[in-house]
């Protein structure tokens, strides 16, 4: 009897261990799918903005100068709509932003969750994928983020505050005056890592 427990406990285990690495071996897979996917698109848009044959290599001059057309232009590549590109640049991370927020489309590309950079308003979100907002987590106070626009003005921001919301706070996520707001759900899923930001000075 207990020879048959100890054989039962350990096809349970073996069962559980392969469980667990079916799901390491699938987010790395996603992960990746993901990282070529945003890279191929990052190609596509970079060729569609104007003058930006080298948009990131340096940024030698930023206007911060919020346009007065409240919809923002779009971008299509691959049969989705862009609004512009993000660069954050202490995270070695550019990252095609996608117009409209959904499950799906996270799995991308990081979306438009709501504002306009226009209005000093926009939310972002992405995916806790290391190739995408999986390291928010690691910003710092005054660390520079930029955000190009389908027309090519560059739009430069300054961390300001980072915090841990609760995955169900939207009122939380959309409350106070920060001109940019980018945010992914921690591991556990049940909570948000949320990076505040000011038009740098």
């Amino acid at each position: 009897m207990k020879s048959k427990i100890g054989v039962i406990f350990i096809i349970t285990g073996a069962v559980l261990i392969a469980s667990a690495l079916s799901l390491v071996f699938y987010n790395i897979h996603t992960d990746k799918s993901a990282e070529d996917y945003s890279l191929k698109i990052l190609e596509e848009l970079e060729h569609q903005i104007p003058e930006l044959e080298n948009p990131f290599d340096e940024i030698n001059s930023v206007d911060n100068q919020l346009v007065p057309d409240k919809d923002m232009k779009l971008l299509t590549a691959d049969g989705h709509n862009y609004i512009g590109i993000l660069h954050i640049p202490s995270l070695d991370i550019k990252l095609p932003v996608m117009n409209k927020w959904d499950y799906d489309n996270l799995k991308l590309a990081p979306c438009r969750y709501s504002g306009n950079i226009n209005e000093n308003s926009m939310i972002i979100a992405g995916h806790n994928y290391s190739s995408h907002f999986g390291k928010l987590k690691q910003l710092k106070e005054n660390d520079d983020i930029y955000f190009i626009d389908a027309n090519g003005n560059v739009y430069a921001y300054k961390v300001s505050e980072i915090e841990i919301l609760s995955g169900n706070d939207t009122g939380k996520m959309n409350s106070g005056d920060w001109s940019l707001t980018l945010f992914t759900c921690t591991l556990s899923g049940t909570e948000r890592v949320t990076v505040r930001c000011d038009l740098s000075k």
